[in-house]
């Protein structure tokens, strides 16, 4: 037993060291956190439901030790990866799952009987059951949550999203002064369209509205525990924002400002359309 435990150590060792060097695509914390969460919630329900009384009348002699030791590697194994997460949330979930459907059955079978089995002589049907169907229905959330986040990458491509919006605000500012300066009226490009740009052109382009929506969230209820920025700028120059849990939540009018071109920026844009002019 005392080599078994010292080999453990030994390999949580190794992973605690490797795992940072092979790092790959790293889980995110709503994954990691389904996976870290489902054991220690069997845990608690089968002590609260009176499960750990039923099945020391079932085993005999335990090593809790090793399979503390066995899921701590796997949830650092599994972070050099979020598919050997979203495997181990699997893992784990079938575990909690069948522990739950024994304390179902157990409950059950605890009820109304005069000849109940040894192991159930002092079961108490109201708390195994109880227990039981909360923890089926805590790991079929944990294990969902999973699903919903396992390739919930929304900061991938964010930076060029904004880029796009800095850019085509600044354009729009820059030639409406240069058109301003040729013909006396303030009009846009309407010709100018980003694919992650929303845009609206007022009468005669003397106007415009844009947004940038955000990018596909996790399915009810999950996507309540993420949240995205929902930008609206117009011809004023100053961009909004507000951070929502649906895509097709539109930025208000009277939203916060976050930033704003300058003319500093305008100023360079014109003397870059001039230059591109022949």
């Amino acid at each position: 037993m005392k080599k078994i435990t010292i080999l453990s150590l030994s390999l949580l060792l190794l992973f605690v060291i490797a795992q940072p060097v092979l790092a790959n695509q790293p889980p995110g914390p709503n994954l990691m956190l389904s996976e870290v969460l489902i054991l220690p919630a069997m845990i608690i329900l089968t002590l609260i439901g009176g499960g750990y009384a039923v099945l020391s009348r079932l085993k005999g002699k335990k090593r809790p030790l090793l399979k503390i030791i066995a899921a701590i590697l796997a949830i650092i194994f599994s972070a050099m990866q979020e598919g050997l997460a979203f495997l181990v949330v699997v893992i784990f979930a079938v575990i909690a799952l069948e522990r739950s459907l024994k304390m179902l059955y157990w409950g059950i079978k605890s009820i109304g009987s005069n000849q109940k089995p040894e192991h159930l002589t002092e079961a108490k049907p109201s708390r195994l059951i109880s227990a039981g169907a909360i923890l089926f229905l805590v790991t079929i959330f944990l294990a969902g949550m999973a699903v919903a986040f396992v390739t919930y990458w929304p900061e991938i491509g964010q930076e060029r999203r904004e880029t796009n919006l800095k850019k085509f605000l600044t354009y729009q500012l820059a030639y409406a002064q240069i058109q301003k300066s040729k013909t006396g009226n303030i009009t846009f490009d309407e010709t100018v369209n980003y694919d992650d740009l929303n845009i609206e052109y007022g009468v005669e382009d003397k106007s415009f509205t844009v947004y940038m929506l955000p990018v596909e969230f996790p399915f009810f209820p999950y996507s309540y525990l993420t949240s995205q920025p929902s930008y609206r700028a117009d011809e004023t120059g100053q961009v909004r924002m507000i951070y929502v849990h649906k895509k097709e939540i539109l930025c208000p009018p009277d939203a916060p400002v976050v930033w704003k071109i300058s003319d500093q920026e305008i100023q360079d844009m014109i003397t870059t359309i001039k230059s591109d002019i022949p």
